[in-house]
């Protein structure tokens, strides 16, 4: 537990607790004739849960029960994860103490937070430990909810960030890189046992990563997907890695037709709120990939997505951050990297709250280093691992090996200057694991298209050409790598007729708030989702009365 001032809530006089889950989403293991440990059911990984010491040094979702003799709750630890994999929510009713994995299991009045509207309209998630919804929280990554003896409080467990730098030189960091991915993946391996893998490969770093460390590991039964255009470089290169590892490989055809065609699935829209939980948009690009899954119906199958390799190892660290940034200097670049749509009042709050957020952290590291941990807080423990609830609807498992405790803490460690650009982990991966396994082809060029990238929004950042480009960008001068901008608005479309309380409701905040009509594929997203959740609370509220 950091020694920080890091509690977001503390009540007294709790005179109970319930617990509400959704069936079949825990286990339930017996530690003690009284007291009870629940696993996450869908999430997979090599965790030995009948030792709760294990499963704290594991840094993975639990939470612990005990009972009294009349089967009362007396204790209850909940943790949601490092990084949020498994989403927890409570709220205090009536002095009693309500937890839940889903927070349509704890409503009592449908009102909405102002402050978290207006976040989820500019990040697509709402920040801290709020929900959409007033007085309804969700544990954040990192922190544990602590109840006992009519006492609750929600400290930090970890905290991404306040780990010292290594003073070990670049060849010693490469070496411990290299031991600590052996163990995680031995340990995945081990776990998988005869499962089939399904795995999305890009051309990319990340999923190629893991890719080659099944091949290394002798773990034969994958199924490589890459989803874009037949005719899409990176798509070639993902079948070109797929054959050279010896793994079955197949397309998601992202054209127009198939598009639509998953945009019109009935079972789409209940998936998009359910994932939701109230509080962040998902992924849509692999929406077209979730109608595969569901057709083909696989057995015994796991899903190992590459989250998220490009963040834990500096690669969304912006290129103007030193370690004489200022805080200020971070909240303006958080502000910059993560808000897609904004309006004069909402940058104002959101600015406020910002301040707030990052002045939490100001006793436990440098402010460079706020960056990195306000990210996976917010964006990567929401928005990057609510997709793994796609493959929860359907009773699918999922790991995410690049998210292991080990793995993090060791990139908490690594200086400012081997992760900016990800240095150490492409040199590690270009000339150990990619190398070893006959698939280091495709760097260069993605390495050069980066760098360019990279040069080019430091330009625009810092010149007047930030409005052009941004005007530019929505024009579609930049390629449409994932068929999203037309299929978007198509789908913001189809949300006004299905859901049209909803999203008159969503129209209403937009313009209560100053925001524009939607110019970006986010804005469709975010409005789309927030438009649903609107329609689902009102059903709700009716159903209950």
């Amino acid at each position: 537990m950091l020694d920080s001032s890091d509690t977001f809530w503390e009540a007294d006089n709790i005179t109970a607790a319930e617990i509400f889950f959704s069936p079949g989403s825990w286990e339930s293991i017996t530690i003690a004739s009284n007291e009870k440990l629940l696993k996450p059911r869908y999430m997979s990984g090599y965790v030995d849960w009948q030792n709760f010491q294990s499963v704290q040094k594991a840094n993975v979702p639990f939470i612990r029960v005990v009972y009294s003799i009349d089967r009362s709750i007396i204790e209850i630890e909940a943790y949601p994860g490092l990084v949020r994999e498994v989403p927890v929510f409570y709220t205090v009713h009536d002095q009693k103490l309500l937890l839940s994995d889903d927070p349509k299991n704890l409503l009592h009045n449908n009102s909405l937070d102002e402050l978290s509207v207006i976040e989820f309209l500019s990040y697509g998630y709402v920040t801290s430990h709020r929900t959409l919804l007033e007085k309804i929280y969700s544990i954040q990554a990192g922190t544990i909810l602590c109840f006992k003896g009519q006492q609750l409080q929600i400290k930090t467990v970890y905290l991404y960030g306040s780990t010292p730098e290594s003073d070990k030189d670049s060849q010693e960091l490469f070496d411990g890189l290299n031991q600590v991915s052996e163990e995680v993946f031995h340990d995945l391996i081990h776990s998988l046992k005869d499962k089939h893998v399904l795995l999305p490969l890009s051309a990319g770093y990340d999923s190629r990563y893991i890719a080659a460390m099944l091949k290394r590991g002798g773990f034969e039964n994958v199924t490589c997907f890459a989803w874009g255009l037949p005719e899409n470089k990176d798509v070639r290169i993902s079948n070109e890695i797929a054959d050279k590892l010896g793994y079955k490989w197949e397309l998601i055809d992202l054209s127009e037709q198939n598009w639509r065609e998953s945009l019109d699935s009935e079972w789409l829209m209940p998936l998009l709120v359910f994932a939701s939980k109230y509080v962040s948009i998902s992924g849509v690009a692999s929406i077209p990939f979730q109608k595969l899954i569901r057709e083909r119906n696989y057995d015994d199958c796991i899903v190992i997505p590459g989250h998220t390799g490009d963040f834990i190892s500096g690669g969304q660290l912006p290129i103007q951050i030193s370690k004489n940034s200022s805080e200020t200097e971070m909240i303006s670049l958080i502000m910059d990297k993560h808000i897609f749509a904004s309006s004069k009042s909402g940058s104002e709050r959101l600015f406020r709250e910002l301040e707030k957020q990052i002045n939490i952290y100001t006793s436990l590291m440098e402010s460079y280093r706020k960056f990195e941990s306000w990210n996976l807080r917010e964006r990567q423990s929401k928005f990057i691992t609510n997709t793994n609830r796609y493959y929860e609807a359907i009773g699918m498992e999922w790991s995410m090996p690049l998210w292991d405790n080990r793995f993090v803490r060791f990139w908490d460690s690594v200086p400012l200057d081997l992760k900016k650009g990800s240095i150490l982990y492409d040199s590690f991966l270009e000339k150990k694991i990619f190398s070893e396994t006959f698939v280091d082809f495709g760097l260069r060029e993605r390495g050069l298209k980066k760098q360019i990238i990279n040069q080019v929004m430091l330009l625009i950042k810092k010149s007047a050409l930030k409005k052009i480009t941004k005007k530019l960008r929505f024009k579609r001068i930049i390629a449409d790598e994932f068929g999203l901008y037309k299929s978007l608005p198509y789908f913001y479309r189809k949300i006004k007729e299905t859901h049209p309380t909803g999203f008159k409701q969503m129209t209403s905040y937009c313009e209560k708030f100053g925001y524009h009509a939607p110019e970006n594929q986010k804005a469709y997203h975010s409005r789309s989702i927030l438009a649903m959740i609107l329609e689902d609370l009102k059903y709700n509220a009716s159903s209950k009365s």
